[in-house]
């Protein structure tokens, strides 16, 4: 069936960082782009998407960081 982009993207979880596995954990990870290079982190699996998506803004905070001072 033909959907706006704006249709389309209900279907996406609302939090990010975090995906349900078929194990039924919630693994985190962070994508960034290094020298313009994409690069992506495992930042781990975890028992709550609130524990997944605590993990990942601490990457996030971390990674982005190096991703802004790589670009100078």
């Amino acid at each position: 069936r033909l959907v706006s982009p704006e249709q389309n993207a209900y279907n996406r979880p609302a939090a990010k960082g975090w995906y349900l596995t078929k194990s039924g954990k919630y693994h985190s990870q962070i994508r960034f782009r290094v020298d313009g290079k994409p690069r992506c982190v495992n930042v781990g699996t975890f028992a709550t998407p609130e524990a997944a998506h605590e993990a990942w803004l601490l990457a996030k905070k971390k990674y982005h960081i190096i991703a802004a001072e790589s670009e100078k």
